[in-house]
């Protein structure tokens, strides 16, 4: 109408005024248009991490990020600038990429392995000789790479289920916490096994 006119932005544009012309006369907009490209991701500070971590997601375009998903998990994130943004792990996010979003677009990350915390219900014996084979019971063991008795690694470590470990302990083991170690953390148990 004339007053009315739709335009669509062409490839290629970058910020400007926008100017109208006719025949007669050129009008320029007092305030510049803001041309938002899609957001490009070039590195993770960290490629896993628990319900929580926060991970920085460096890039371009990212000062106008609208969303930020943990392989579909909606996450909680702050724009630092336009080349950086975090995002804090949601809990109930699982293994896969991550996703950045602003109004001109979304990007996908490689995948960030999101790991479980453990938790330590109970291990038996809870007391014995270095060469024990023990049994830890619990929740979050998969992905666990390593047991320790007060902070000596356990031998004949095997991952049962995502609720029970075995290991033995080890020669020259003290008295002591045993702790379950995954890539992303370490959980300790309330109550300290016996070396007798």
């Amino acid at each position: 109408s004339d007053t009315q006119i739709i335009a669509t932005v062409a490839v290629g544009t970058t910020t400007g005024a926008v100017r109208v012309s006719n025949p007669a006369v050129n009008a320029v907009s007092t305030t510049n248009f803001t041309v938002i490209q899609p957001p490009m991701l070039t590195s993770l500070s960290t490629s896993q991490g628990i319900p929580g971590t926060v991970v920085t997601l460096t890039g371009t375009s990212l000062g106008s990020t609208t969303g930020v998903t943990f392989n579909g998990t909606p996450a909680t994130f702050t724009v630092v600038s336009g080349t950086s943004v975090k995002a804090g792990v949601p809990t109930g996010a699982t293994t896969g990429p991550i996703t950045v979003t602003n109004p001109a677009g979304s990007v996908t990350s490689a995948v960030f392995t999101v790991h479980a915390v453990p938790k330590i219900a109970s291990f038996t014996p809870a007391r014995g000789p270095v060469g024990t084979t023990m049994t830890i019971m619990g929740t979050g063991f998969t992905g666990a790479t390593a047991v320790t008795v007060g902070f000596i690694a356990t031998t004949g470590f095997t991952v049962a289920s995502d609720t029970q470990i075995t290991c033995t302990v080890a020669p020259g083991t003290p008295t002591g916490l045993v702790r379950v170690v995954n890539p992303a953390t370490v959980t300790a148990s309330t109550t300290s096994y016996t070396v007798k």
